[in-house]
């Protein structure tokens, strides 16, 4: 008996040893996880996965090596460390984390696939993320890799503008994020999903979402993202012509970048639009050729001529609106960056058009038309229908214009934006009037006017007055 408690109480203490070796291990684990997420989050980009991975790595070499690597990792040696590194993904990972740069190695292995596609989002190069994630088969994704795949199809479906699918694909990748901890990840859905909000035009749920994703992105020590979200508050109060708190939220987001951080300038660039819409254009144009002077970066210099653009439609001067809009068109095209490509195209015709050359602003029209018809974007196509619309109306091409219009309709019903519906249901009695169907003129007038009434009461005003 007294061998039998001998032997219990043995076996006790190496449990209770193997556990605390265990325990020891993996508090080392986390610890070296926290200080290498603390040494690169703020690079030019993050994935926890990537983390992980390259954390198990180093824990998976011989000790002389490991130290090796945890004195390169003290000492912010990641780019010595990368030649190192005999894992050509994990090498692959480390040097995309630190340098923003992609290997040229062949893998079969979705998981750094899956990184690369979150990469080209992060940078706003949505072909080239889609054409990743369509060569994945989610069916052969584990539990975390399935979350980070939601989250990026959530990212896609926002750019495309398809909100429901953005809203459902990102709560389902949330879901994971916070049970397992991945508060980089959960930051990144709670920004998601406070954009989808935002453009849906519910501004209580954008504003919990974005504070929650701005939290845990302080709590991290993400600074670039904190900016980001922080500029993306700048939009949610401009839209609802709250200016001086969105140029609050812009002067808090700037001071927390350096001067020479890319971020730095998109913020910038965020500054003149937001003194744009405010209507100070003397502040707008000072912005931009600020930054002008100060960056080479092709992505700020078509926001930059973006924006010049649209000042330039607002001085009525057409010619130099269609030269920085075409400027910043090239930039877009080149960077696969189409909601804003489209964006640009509609301004170079909307300006053809108001300088009276007609047949140009069609072929613009036109061509936008057909590419977005493949390619999908959050660029509202309908816009382009209806201006194209209007063109064929004034060159005298009657039913043809009555088409597009038609079509311009549909898509504003479809996508329940009721200014837009009530604008082409009045252009529409304007073709009937034309074509002399009065009945069917007045028709479309009244229904023009029950869609404007709850939502833009000075078209509501101008509509009743054309119907009484």
């Amino acid at each position: 008996m007294q061998y039998l408690l001998f032997f219990i109480l043995f076996l006790v203490t190496i449990s209770v040893f193997v556990w605390a070796l265990i325990k020891i291990a993996r508090l080392k684990y986390i610890f070296l996880q926290k200080i290498v997420i603390k040494k690169i989050i703020n690079k030019p980009f993050f994935s926890t996965l990537a983390v992980k991975r390259f954390v198990k790595y180093v824990f998976n070499q011989k000790k002389d090596k490991q130290r090796l690597f945890l004195k390169n990792i003290m000492e912010d040696k990641f780019t010595t460390m990368i030649k190192i590194i005999d894992n050509p993904q994990i090498q692959a990972e480390l040097k995309l984390m630190i340098s923003g740069k992609l290997s040229k190695i062949k893998l079969s292995d979705y998981e750094y696939g899956l990184i690369c596609s979150a990469f080209y989002l992060n940078k706003n190069q949505i072909t080239k993320a889609q054409n990743i994630l369509q060569k994945i088969d989610k069916n052969n994704l584990d539990k975390t890799n399935l979350a980070f795949w939601c989250l990026q199809q959530g990212q896609l479906a926002l750019f495309e503008g398809d909100l429901l699918t953005a809203s459902e694909q990102t709560a389902r990748s949330l879901r994971f994020f916070q049970k397992n901890n991945l508060f980089f990840e959960e930051a990144l859905a709670y920004f998601v999903l406070g954009n989808v909000y935002r453009v849906s035009g519910v501004f209580d749920s954008a504003d919990f979402m974005l504070r929650s994703a701005l939290k845990l992105f302080k709590f991290l020590g993400a600074k670039n993202k904190e900016a980001e979200v922080l500029g993306t508050f700048a939009l949610l109060m401009s839209v609802q012509q709250r200016f001086d708190e969105a140029e609050d939220y812009l002067t808090k987001a700037e001071l927390i970048l350096s001067e020479n951080c890319d971020l730095w300038y998109f913020i910038n660039c965020q500054k003149a639009m937001l003194a744009l819409i405010s209507g100070n254009l003397k502040l707008t144009k000072k912005r931009v050729n600020l930054i002008l002077k100060k960056t080479n970066i092709s992505t700020v210099i078509a926001m930059a001529n973006d924006i010049l653009a649209r000042v330039a439609m607002v001085e009525n001067r057409f010619n130099a609106a269609i030269k920085h809009a075409s400027l910043a068109a090239n930039i877009y095209d080149s960077e696969q960056n189409l909601a804003s490509l489209f964006e640009c195209q509609y301004i170079t015709a909307e300006a053809y058009a108001k300088n009276n050359n007609l047949d140009k602003a069609e072929l613009v029209l036109r061509k936008l038309i057909n590419r977005e018809k493949h390619y999908k974007s959050c660029f509202y196509v309908a816009n382009a229908y209806t201006l194209l619309g209007l063109i064929l109306l004034q060159k005298g091409k009657i039913n043809r214009a009555k088409a597009i219009m038609n079509q311009a309709l549909r898509l504003e019903l479809f996508s329940n934006r009721k200014t837009g519906a009530a604008v082409d249901y009045a252009n529409l009695a304007i073709v009937e009037k034309k074509q002399g169907n009065i009945y069917d003129a007045h028709k479309n007038l009244a229904a023009a006017l029950q869609y404007a009434k709850d939502t833009d009461k000075d078209l509501y005003d101008m509509l009743k007055n054309a119907l009484d």
